[in-house]
């Protein structure tokens, strides 16, 4: 079973603002030469039919699979590295914007990630955890560009995973050694 079909999931990208931008400064243009109005009503019918075409598009294509990566225990204060691994998706090189909702005491260094995927892609990415205790990080959220580069589709994948951080002992180690 496929996953519905939701327009709120579809986010205008700069290029699609841009053709707006475009159509108003043509609209405001019209107000002045309205010999003007036939190219404003074709401009019009263009973006629209192209922008319904995109979005229609993106909403059929397959939703990324999204897995993680990260060892079920962590130190504090050191950054250990997080691997989120992409699967499937449409059958096309696709821009995508990764988010990955890691635990709020968590210092990160690399998101959000933009990349191009096509079949399987894994990202990489730095955190170190700031506080001790059961850590969870409550999935990925994803932006996957549209075929002709004017909607971003939205959605939530991935899992929710915890970790356990620990204090670092690293430093006692070193110091038990010399003693």
């Amino acid at each position: 079973m496929s996953a519905p079909l939701h327009l709120w999931s579809l986010v205008p990208t700069r290029r699609l603002m841009l053709g707006l931008v475009l159509l108003l400064a043509i609209a405001v243009l019209v107000a002045f030469y309205a010999a003007f109005g036939p190219l404003w009503w074709f401009g019009l019918g263009c973006l629209v039919a192209l922008a319904a075409w995109d979005a229609f598009s993106v909403l059929r294509e397959p939703r990324f699979g999204v897995k993680r990566y990260v060892t079920n225990r962590l130190p504090v204060g050191l950054a250990s590295a997080v691997t989120i691994e992409l699967t499937g998706g449409p059958a096309r090189q696709t821009v995508v914007r990764v988010h990955d909702h890691h635990p709020e005491s968590f210092d990160v260094d690399g998101l959000p990630l933009h990349t191009v995927a096509l079949g399987t892609t894994r990202i990489d990415y730095d955190g170190s955890p700031r506080q001790r205790g059961e850590q969870t990080f409550r999935g990925t959220e994803l932006r996957t560009g549209s075929p002709r580069g004017l909607w971003w589709r939205q959605y939530a994948a991935g899992s929710v995973d915890s970790v356990r951080v620990y204090p670092n002992f690293k430093p006692v180690l070193g110091h038990m050694r010399l003693g």
